[in-house]
């Protein structure tokens, strides 16, 4: 029978990369005649277990990563705990799938030490920030051993592009990511189609709970911006929040809410004290992979402001949610949104970002009417269903 091992260091939170592992493992057993497939980590978190289907297998190694405290050093831990995952390989396995980059030396280890002779995927998300477009940022978060790791950084880019070449193919979830990797590998690259599938809900009972949620909070009938990401500087959640003071002018009981955590919180709860948004800023921590519909189902529009997002998960959630989307004009929200009809793509400076959230909303049916669209398209171009299909494509059943 066909088993695929899907490989990843640690699944400690539901990040978009994360979610991408265990939404696509649960669409190929989901398929008729499904293979199946393992999840391989040395942690897997508890709040990530519901999201994981309960015919995904799992061998979890219980191995601890998160030493140091500090996420980039961490993030090194990772790279040198894969090699060490191949010694709980199951026996029957006929393909690998390792993804991101913190996955690449064991993807190593498999090719020239232990020698597999089955197909090795690498699912790449993009090509690592830390020694390409985010080097000086990371060393300076090293601070004293900033300097030891800068030179280390750009150093590891040809270690990156030879590892990456052990691949049998190289997976990504979108024509900027394709972009990515012919760019900075010269490879080409086949698309795993996204899936934008959210936990269901009749219209009566997400209605309730929409009204629970704001009533718990209460929000009442305030309109809601709302963005959901992990708490890292590249999400730049600050242009939202240097954003709300010209919103707040033309609508003052605007809220924006903030879900996700991340090494980003405490700056960015300080930026909104340094300018007394408290009453209209929300942080609303970590949300259940099942209540973001919720989530979704109670703000008026989404706002996504990361800088180059190698796809952009959440912009399509929200899209398919049936939100209108203000997105930077930056990296793969430009595939996902249709400007002017789905969203808009703005510059990213908080005026720009403003402007168009005043413009949803003084245009409430304009809004629904982009927000209707956009789930429309998305539901039709993305599913998890073609996302297995084009993986079995690659990896074909053996």
């Amino acid at each position: 029978m066909t088993h695929f091992v899907f490989i990843y260091p640690q699944i400690k939170r539901l990040t978009g990369a994360q979610r991408l592992i265990l939404a696509l493992a649960g669409a190929l057993t989901a398929l008729p005649q499904a293979p199946r497939v393992t999840i391989l980590t040395h942690r897997f978190a508890e709040e990530c277990r519901p999201a994981l289907s309960p015919l995904v297998g799992l061998i979890e190694t219980g191995r601890n990563l998160n030493l140091t405290g500090n996420h980039y050093l961490d993030s090194l831990l990772e790279y040198g705990a894969g090699p060490s995952l191949l010694r709980y390989l199951p026996p029957d396995v006929t393909g690998l799938c390792f993804f991101g980059p913190p996955s690449l030396p064991g993807l190593w280890w498999a090719r020239k030490i232990r020698r597999l002779k089955i197909p090795l995927l690498y699912f790449c998300y993009e090509p690592p920030r830390a020694a390409y477009t985010d080097r000086a940022t990371v060393s300076r978060s090293m601070g004293k051993l900033g300097w030891i790791f800068g030179p280390l950084l750009w150093l590891y880019r040809p270690l990156d592009r030879y590892l990456t070449r052990q691949a049998s193919a190289v997976l990504v979830n979108g024509e900027y990511g394709r972009q990515l990797i012919r760019e900075t590998y010269g490879l080409e690259s086949t698309i795993i189609t996204h899936g934008a599938e959210l936990p269901s809900a009749d219209d009566a009972e997400l209605a309730a709970q929409v009204a629970r949620l704001r009533e718990r909070y209460g929000w009442h009938e305030r309109p809601i911006i709302l963005t959901v990401n992990h708490l890292h500087p590249r999400k730049r959640i600050d242009l939202l929040i240097r954003a709300m003071p010209a919103v707040l002018e033309k609508y003052p009981a605007a809220l924006a809410v903030i879900v996700g955590q991340g090494a980003a919180e405490a700056e960015l709860r300080q930026l909104v004290g340094q300018l007394g948004l408290d009453k209209n800023l929300f942080f609303a921590g970590f949300v259940p992979e099942a209540e973001l519909p919720t989530m979704y189902a109670a703000a008026n529009i989404y706002a996504h402001l990361g800088r180059a997002e190698s796809f952009g998960l959440a912009v399509l959630e929200a899209s398919t949610a049936g939100l209108p989307v203000v997105a930077v004009n930056e990296g793969g929200p430009r595939e996902i949104l249709r400007d002017g009809e789905t969203g808009f793509l703005v510059e990213a400076v908080p005026s720009a970002v403003a402007d168009k959230l005043n413009y949803l909303l003084a245009h409430p049916a304009e809004s629904r009417q982009m927000g209707q669209t956009g789930a429309t398209r998305a539901r039709l171009r993305y599913t998890w269903e073609q996302g297995a299909k084009d993986f079995l494509a690659v990896m074909p059943p053996a």
